[in-house]
């Protein structure tokens, strides 16, 4: 009978607990944005964010963090991820921490998320008002050929 009493008392604890797990993992959000960047290798991009690294990692846990992530063609990926409660303090987190890394890096982001450099480029002429443009691959043919045929990007 003892035995019968401990494993319903641990069962029921166990629900509690879990419960409680969930829930509390439910609330926290860990949204991101990947800033997408050409131009400097992955050290480079490294040195450049060095300190800035180093004040969140001695900010703690419950910071924004940066992780790298090399893409061959696509060049340098620097993820942002913050915790939050809510949708608009992840949005404010993010904002703040998006601009301490530009203006950390530079010139060198073209694109955030999924934006890819043919939709960089097509904005940027198309800012400029040119209507008509070619493009002729040269060097990276074969790997940059079939990339032309992209998405277009949404005009305002």
């Amino acid at each position: 009978m003892f035995a019968q009493d401990d494993a319903r008392i641990c069962g029921e604890m166990c629900r509690v607990y879990a419960a409680s797990a969930s829930e509390s993992r439910s609330r926290i959000r860990r949204p991101s944005r990947t800033l997408r960047t050409w131009g400097d290798s992955e050290s480079g991009l490294a040195e450049r964010l060095a300190d800035h690294m180093r004040e969140l990692d001695a900010a703690g846990p419950g910071g924004p963090t940066l992780a790298f992530l090399a893409s061959g063609i696509e060049g340098l990926k620097v993820r942002i991820t913050v915790k939050a409660d809510d949708e608009a303090t992840a949005a404010q987190l993010i904002e703040a921490e998006d601009k301490i890394v530009r203006d950390l890096v530079g010139d060198i982001v073209f694109g955030v998320d999924d934006e890819t450099m043919e939709h960089a480029v097509a904005a940027r002429l198309i800012a400029r008002g040119s209507e008509r443009w070619a493009y002729t691959p040269r060097g990276y043919g074969q790997k940059t050929g079939g990339r032309k045929a992209a998405p277009e990007p949404e005009t305002a």
